[in-house]
């Protein structure tokens, strides 16, 4: 139909590494799939061509696609317009000619390919989609990980579509490498099939040696797709089977003379994931990360788990497990969640005093002072303004916010690299002060809004008008700031 087999024999006769360099950058694997068969729904769809959100992002994403030459970017928008103009028939006859005759990498196809599916998808043309999908694979070339995400969404045109990419999901696992896996696990959670999670990962460690240990991530992801659907029992169970996994590793460890540290865990995952050098090894090898999801999905439960809250934590001390920023704020959202100021304040005090230097950041404090503006609400007029119950001012909580930023940017401490003061922790500071009648703080924090192009709600201005005058507005130049 399209003159793209010549290409596919060059590309598929290209060498073995260039093909492993290929086969997976990052989340977005490469997995070989069957044909796809199509089902028309009972009732004949229309095709609607682009509404404008689709028009913007196919656009954004033909333009940004730097994997591909231009050429093949103007053949991209050409097939948009068709699409577009509900000339579909004559899209896929344009884009198979394109991919005919431009030279193109083995990524450039697969990625062409997916931006094309979308555009086809996003038009209701499931039809199209999967015969440009088909002409793809008919040529042993593989797609990835995303078409199948995108296809997912004929399951609203007919359910066995998205049965077929379950199933090619699956049916791809003995050909993934460790950070593959691990992008098709994180792209399964979305489809809602916490059980074909626990079958892929039973699945994939089936082909593997009886020492293999999967990554935290894969674990975090089974552990999200139960919390999601509020079964904590199944969370709990596979963050059991996380512990025993960290012991498994601990016990390798002892055995090779060269593993002597708690770091050394990571080993066993360092080398696949060593190969994505753009994505933090953070994000796959955190200890924390399936400590931190189940905790997360405590916030669901119908009334505070404290019994459950208190054993993860001790179970975290007993792995050896170092309770990092993101732990720590997400400690500080479920104690506020589930209104235990006491707890918030000390779980905020202990990350000020601890050695480890895990010092607050934006999050940090936007609990803080949502909590606080919560507090302030419900003040009496016999209270210190300035005060607040629980032992804790809301005027020194802001200047430490303040103090730890400026203390971040210092050559000295060296230890905050994330954004402690932001536009919404800014904002939040002042409905608390505003909740709380402290005018003249909720000045000081006006003026640093001011780089935010924060324009304060009349309640707020009228507030500040009445207790400090008119005057007041005018001094820090809001009116000129905002043309008032």
């Amino acid at each position: 139909m399209f003159l793209l087999r010549s290409t596919a024999r060059q590309i598929l006769t290209t060498t073995r590494l260039q093909i492993r360099r290929a086969h997976f950058i990052g989340y977005n694997p490469q997995v070989r799939v069957s044909k796809f068969q199509y089902y028309p729904p009972l009732n004949v769809p229309t095709h609607h061509g682009l509404n404008a959100w689709a028009l913007e992002r196919s656009t954004f994403l033909i333009r940004n696609s730097k994997s591909i030459p231009g050429e093949v970017r103007a053949g991209l928008l050409r097939v948009q317009e068709l699409i577009a103009s509900k000339q579909n028939s004559l899209a896929i006859a344009h884009f198979l000619k394109m991919l005919g005759q431009q030279p193109l990498s083995l990524y450039g196809i697969v990625t062409s390919t997916d931006l094309a599916i979308w555009m086809f998808v996003h038009a209701n043309d499931m039809h199209s989609a999967i015969i440009v999908l088909n002409e793809i694979v008919e040529h042993g070339i593989p797609i990835l990980v995303t078409t199948l995400m995108t296809l997912s969404r004929g399951g609203n045109h007919d359910p066995r579509h998205k049965e077929q990419v379950r199933n090619a999901f699956l049916g791809s696992l003995a050909d993934l490498n460790e950070l593959a896996f691990v992008g098709l696990m994180r792209c399964l959670q979305y489809l809602d099939a916490t059980d074909e999670l626990v079958f892929a990962f039973e699945t994939y460690r089936s082909l593997k040696p009886a020492d293999w240990i999967s990554a935290p991530a894969v674990y975090s992801i089974i552990i999200r797709g139960f919390s999601r659907t509020n079964d904590m029992v199944n969370a709990r169970v596979w963050l059991d089977k996380y512990r025993e996994s960290l012991r498994k590793m601990d016990t390798l460890s002892k055995s090779k003379p060269v593993t002597t540290s708690k770091f050394d865990r990571s080993v066993a995952w360092k080398t696949e994931l060593d190969n994505a050098k753009r994505f933090s090894p953070d994000r796959h090898m955190n200890e924390a990360f399936p400590y931190q999801v189940y905790l997360y999905g405590l916030f669901n439960t119908s009334k505070p788990q404290l019994d459950e809250l208190q054993t993860v934590v001790t179970q975290m001390k007993e792995d050896n497990i170092r309770f990092g920023r993101v732990f720590c704020n997400n400690l500080i959202g479920l104690y506020r969640h589930w209104q235990l100021y006491p707890q918030v304040i000390a779980g905020y005090t202990a990350m000020l005093e601890s050695p480890s230097h895990i010092f607050p950041d934006a999050r940090t404090y936007d609990h803080m002072f949502r909590m606080m503006t919560r507090i302030a609400r419900f003040a009496t007029e016999k209270s210190d303004r300035t005060g607040f119950s629980y032992g804790l001012h809301l005027r020194t909580v802001f200047r430490e916010m303040i103090t730890i930023d400026t203390a971040r940017l210092s050559i000295v401490t060296g230890k905050i690299r994330d954004e402690v003061v932001s536009r919404q922790n800014l904002s939040q500071a002042l409905k608390a002060f505003t909740d709380g009648r402290d005018y003249p703080a909720a000045l000081v924090v006006l003026q640093f809004l001011k780089k935010y192009d924060y324009i304060p709600d009349q309640t707020i201005k009228s507030g500040i008008t009445a207790a400090l005058g008119p005057e007041t507005l005018e001094h820090i130049n809001l009116k000129k700031l905002h043309g008032k």
